[in-house]
């Protein structure tokens, strides 16, 4: 009698259970969609409206919410709903590439201080304090006061006229992530103290693993969880910044927008024209809370252990 054969169980992956457990967080999974949602909308929904964020009608001027214009109009006549759509694309784009930089930056400091160790790592934290100890909020706004219009002018002395309206863009995303990678470097320094004692690191030393080879093969592979899950919670930092600055008036300029900008336009509005107001404040305040609803839910899902202590 012949017996049966049962086939092995699939072990289950780090990442299948994260995400096993991510599916379980509903309020997550539903910010993750709602996000999906967003920036699909922001990124293909010009090209499908059939109203540019640009074009004026002044003959128009502001007008309530309809069949032609969904979200209404603005003081000039434009659709709001393309200017919403193009704010989001700025808005969302300069968070994500300030979280780039604040991540590339805070991941190499953190790793390369907390792997050195004595006092070179000494001396990395006390610049991280130092520049702790500084006004973010009042450099950033310096930073653009003072560039902004050079850049410009220089741009368009070189022939650059294309990219003269994105000279602010950049000066955004590079203010921005200048700070953002202040608290990811502790971070990820602390968690590379711990790791870099461990068993297998000591294995790689000992086949003549260089340090740049550990930090890149070993040490990064599993500060990855660490890393995803504070990227998610810096970017609705650097989205906030962003919006904070254009409401200021020193972030994009006309015809572009950001959503800091049209709640700024909304503000000196908002009796007269609701509208103007409420549209941009909505997306706005929904962006934030998805984003920050997905950080925590990647957190729990990614370091179940500190959830649980949380708890």
């Amino acid at each position: 009698m012949s017996k049966k054969v049962h086939a092995p169980a699939i072990a289950s992956t780090l990442w299948g259970d994260a995400w096993r457990r991510f599916g379980q967080h509903r309020v997550a999974l539903g910010c993750l969609v709602l996000l999906i949602v967003l920036v699909l909308s922001c990124v293909v929904g010009p090209f499908l409206s059939p109203y540019s964020y640009s074009n004026q009608n002044l003959a128009l001027g502001p007008t309530p919410p309809s069949f032609a214009h969904w979200f209404g109009t603005d003081m000039l006549g434009r659709d709001l709903l393309s200017r919403l759509l193009v704010g989001g694309c700025v808005s969302l784009g300069v968070g994500l590439l300030a979280t780039t930089i604040a991540l590339t930056i805070g991941v190499s400091w953190g790793m390369a201080a907390g792997y050195a160790g004595g006092r070179l790592e000494r001396f990395m934290m006390r610049i991280v304090d130092i520049l702790y100890s500084l006004p973010f909020t009042l450099f950033a706004i310096l930073l653009m006061v003072l560039f902004a219009e050079p850049l410009q002018t220089k741009l368009h002395q070189l022939q650059w006229d294309a990219c003269a309206p994105y000279g602010r863009l950049f000066l955004l995303f590079l203010a921005i992530g200048a700070f953002e990678w202040l608290t990811m470097a502790r971070i990820v320094r602390a968690r590379t103290q711990e790791l870099k004692n461990l068993a297998f690191i000591e294995a790689a030393r000992s086949l003549g693993r260089g340090p740049v080879a550990i930090l890149w093969h070993h040490l990064l592979p599993n500060l990855a969880g660490l890393i995803i899950i504070y990227a998610t919670l810096t970017l609705p930092d650097a989205v906030l910044m962003e919006s904070f600055i254009s409401f200021l008036g020193l972030g994009v300029q006309p015809p572009l927008t950001s959503w800091g900008d049209l709640i700024n336009i909304g503000a000196n509005s908002m009796e007269e024209y609701p509208w103007i107001l409420i549209f941009p404040s909505v997306f706005f305040a929904a962006t934030l809370f998805a984003l920050n609803f997905v950080g925590d839910g990647l957190r729990d899902a990614l370091d179940p252990r500190a959830s649980r202590g949380n708890d």
